[in-house]
């Protein structure tokens, strides 16, 4: 394919996010809308676009890259990794949909500040979110920029802008109902 045809494919996929964003944008009135999708989300669709958005960059950069450099042995992090998608599905998810609703709090930290009755807690937990959030966000933009470069023969580091910018795009527009929605039709 001819650069010109990759470049027609990225921006139709480029205005799709931005599409997606736009329309979760509209029905975006309040922070419980904008973070956790006014709780509106059913489990299954979350769980699968949870398993999408990990699967991304992990498994076509990362799990290649690793089982290039241990071989067979790269088995042991898939079972480890779907093994921790099946508790979490199961064991973990459903409880704390219904424990963090009852207790009223939107975000993770903010749940176990209030289950502990603990400022303490709630910066832990924090700081916590922010620091592995930021690895995760920024090996997401570094799992795109490595498949892009190579389409449009661009540095490295225009690549990561560009993809950094297509996350906060759509992210910062349409919230999580975004997110979890274009995970979704990616993964699909």
């Amino acid at each position: 394919m001819s650069q010109l045809t990759y470049a027609a494919v990225f921006g139709l996929y480029v205005f799709g996010l931005a599409s997606l964003a736009y329309y979760e944008y509209r029905g975006v009135d309040d922070s419980s809308d904008y973070m956790i999708a006014s709780g509106n989300l059913r489990s299954s669709f979350a769980g699968i676009s949870e398993l999408f958005s990990a699967m991304s960059g992990f498994w076509l950069i990362g799990i290649t890259g690793f089982a290039y450099v241990v071989g067979t042995w790269a088995w042991i992090a898939i079972i480890s990794q779907v093994t921790g998608w099946v508790i979490m599905y199961y064991g973990v998810a459903g409880r704390l949909k219904r424990s963090s609703t009852v207790v009223g709090e939107e975000t993770l930290p903010s749940y176990l500040g209030t289950l502990f009755g603990s400022k303490l807690v709630l910066l832990i937990a924090s700081i916590a979110l922010v620091v592995f959030e930021t690895v995760y966000v920024s090996s997401q933009i570094t799992a795109g920029a490595t498949a892009l470069q190579p389409f449009f023969d661009l540095p490295w580091m225009t690549s990561a802008f560009i993809m950094g910018a297509i996350i906060v795009l759509y992210t910062g527009a349409g919230g999580f109902q975004a997110v979890a929605v274009s995970d979704f039709i990616q993964g699909v």
